[in-house]
């Protein structure tokens, strides 16, 4: 085996990564890690449009297989929705579907809520306490999934959802809304990366699993009052060419 090349000072490579990762994680790879760095700044960004939707579908759905259990998937019906209503975007490695985010107005939501099996209550909560997320300048992010294959990587933190959070700024977006799954444990590392707040506890959302809990949370999305936001905001991710920025 021969061993791993260590990262000089003046390398080009560490250059482009410490314009594309955040400090830390450039921190932990770079004690001889080059291998990882080249890696990681190989996959690219893309938004995808209605009219790239049927070629992408197909690994779409298969991420949606790979990584959640039958009862939590996103079919094609919902996903066909999101295209439509809002940004979804892809992270990918030479022509491959390494994970993606689907997102949506917020303005959308009432759509979807009548559909839940509690109205009054509902896996967004109380719509008269939760009507200010129901607005055209937050986005409520339905999905993220990085498939197995990819995981382990910092895909998550240091391209996926930076990005998205990137192009949700640039169209205009003030807020950003989502569910975690209490099981995961991600909301520390949602406040140390992004200085998120939690909104609410979400209880049986899905009553095949009634022991999942799910928190709502918040990001700002305005630099001037989230320092986390403005750092993420400085860094030069890898978008394909096609990239146009959010669909309105």
């Amino acid at each position: 085996m021969e061993p791993t090349k260590a990262v000089g000072e003046n390398d080009p490579l560490l250059e482009r990564a410490r314009e594309v990762l955040p400090s830390a994680t450039l921190a932990k790879m770079i004690g001889g890690n080059r291998e990882a760095i080249e890696t990681i700044l190989q996959y690219e960004t893309e938004m995808v449009t209605p009219e790239r939707l049927d070629a992408v579908m197909p690994a779409l759905l298969k991420a949606e297989e790979d990584c959640y259990p039958e009862d939590m998937r996103d079919g094609e019906e919902h996903l066909r929705w999101i295209a439509d209503k809002g940004p979804l975007m892809t992270l990918n490695i030479k022509d491959e579907i390494a994970g993606y985010v689907s997102s949506c107005r917020g303005s959308t939501l009432p759509e979807t809520l009548e559909e839940d099996d509690d109205p009054d209550e509902g896996f967004f909560g109380v719509p008269s306490e939760t009507k200010e997320y129901c607005t055209d300048d937050v986005l409520y992010v339905w999905n993220v999934s990085i498939t197995p294959k990819h995981q382990q990587k910092h895909l998550f933190t240091t391209l996926l959802y930076p990005a998205t959070i990137q192009k949700a700024v640039e169209g205009g977006y003030k807020k950003m809304v989502f569910h975690s799954r209490v099981s995961e444990n991600l909301v520390p590392l949602y406040e140390q990366k992004y200085g998120c707040k939690v909104i609410r506890r979400v209880e049986n959302w899905f009553p095949d699993s009634p022991e999942e809990l799910f928190d709502l949370v918040e990001i700002d999305l305005d630099p001037k009052t989230n320092p986390k936001i403005a750092e993420v905001l400085t860094r030069k991710l890898p978008f394909r060419p096609s990239e146009s920025g959010i669909k309105e």
